[in-house]
């Protein structure tokens, strides 16, 4: 079970940087060094709906599997 969490938890920080990345890409003149991520899924941003479909969505689901 050990393995199962630790999994998990190197999964999401995988899945947190590449989705950062891609949501990052997808901003016009976004700075990763400039801005905060939190900026990416932003009212009224370009990624406003795109940024939690990459990372909100899947990190919870991740998290939802642990009480399951």
């Amino acid at each position: 079970m050990l393995n199962f969490f630790a999994y998990c938890g190197l999964l999401a920080s995988i899945w947190i940087v590449f989705g950062l990345f891609i949501a990052g890409r997808l901003y016009p003149n976004y700075s990763h060094m400039k801005q905060f991520g939190s900026e990416l899924g932003a009212k009224e941003c370009p990624t406003e709906k795109i940024s939690p479909l990459i990372n909100n969505y899947p990190l919870g689901g991740v998290i939802l599997s642990f009480w399951f």
